[in-house]
């Protein structure tokens, strides 16, 4: 393998995502996965801010060095602000911003216009956040749209679940479940036979005995899809604190769709709802009960396929564009 057939992802993420896979077995690429963590006391009661820095000053020195002068892809909008000297004009460079650009005034949002205005290669998560950022002024001549999704082939489906069991998979934290998450989410019980919690993390502030729900031990994202194949509803929940937030472009929501799930959202949300409105058949409202009684089992495998294909779509094309270089 020469250096410059070497591919690398700086990821802030700890799931593989679909382009990866086609990358792999498609282009028969090799990829290295280079993954940032915090320092271990980051998450511990000894947090310290000066040892988490000098972390991070060391992986971007070995990073920096061990991508010069390769394809490196970039996933996470904490990641492209660090790299951003780098690898602003490289060619070879894609940044991808799985949250939205700081859209506030401010150095952040300074930092982020600079590289939608001279990056040759971004990719936003979902096509509401690219109209917010277009709305909002953002140069995006070489923007694109990349979901998040996890998987090349959707899951094989065999029948629909109908349990009435519901579960939410995701970080625990005040921007999930705040006080009206919270009591949608009692009012969704009323509905429901079980409501089952999955945290991928818990904040160290957030009270878990605020919500009357049963708290599951931790998985390996392995078994992820043989958890959710036993639930009938995934929960989606985003407290509206943040324009991130209100156009939330959830990796879970394909998740809980391929593996057979209708989507509960709690609250109002403009990036869920942008993917409501094309693919209604996928949602239920348990409230108004309509959905939930004339289920078409058929109408949702037209959504699901539909809904996946296209996320599908715009993986198969960034992995096609990263294999040219």
């Amino acid at each position: 393998m020469t250096r410059d057939h070497l591919i690398v992802l700086v990821s802030w993420s700890h799931v593989d995502l679909a382009f990866i896979e086609l990358l792999r077995k498609k282009y028969k690429r090799e990829v290295e996965i280079i993954r940032y963590a915090h320092h271990p006391s980051w998450n511990s009661s000894k947090r310290s801010y000066l040892k988490n820095i000098l972390h991070l000053i060391k992986f971007f020195i070995r990073t920096t060095i061990f991508t010069r002068g390769r394809v490196k892809i970039l996933f996470g909008h904490h990641l492209c602000r660090m790299f951003l000297i780098t690898s602003i004009f490289s060619k070879k460079t894609y940044f991808i911003y799985n949250e939205l650009p700081n859209l506030d005034r401010g150095s952040l949002t300074s930092i982020d216009r600079m590289i939608f205005r001279f990056a040759h290669n971004i990719y936003i998560s979902s096509e509401s956040r690219f109209k917010l950022l277009k709305r909002m002024g953002f140069k995006l001549h070489n923007c694109n749209i990349l979901e998040n999704i996890t998987f090349a082939v959707p899951y094989p489906l065999k029948s629909a679940i109908r349990n009435g069991r519901a579960i939410f998979i995701g970080t625990i934290s005040e921007k999930r479940f705040s006080g009206s998450a919270i009591s949608a989410l009692k009012e969704t019980s009323k509905y429901v036979s079980a409501i089952h919690i999955l945290p991928s993390f818990v904040d160290r502030s957030f009270d878990r005995n605020s919500l009357n729900v049963e708290w599951l031990e931790k998985v390996e994202h392995a078994d992820i899809n043989s958890l959710l194949s036993k639930y009938e509803y995934g929960i989606l929940s985003y407290e509206n604190d943040s324009l991130n937030n209100f156009y939330a472009a959830p990796l879970k929501i394909y998740e809980y769709v391929n593996m057979g799930l209708r989507v509960i959202s709690l609250l109002p949300n403009a990036g869920i709802e942008s993917i409501q409105t094309s693919y209604p058949e996928l949602f239920v409202d348990l409230g108004l009960n309509s959905r939930a009684e004339n289920f078409s089992w058929a109408g949702y495998q037209r959504a699901r396929k539909s809904f996946l294909t296209n996320a599908s779509i715009t993986n198969a094309k960034f992995a096609k564009q990263v294999n040219r270089e």
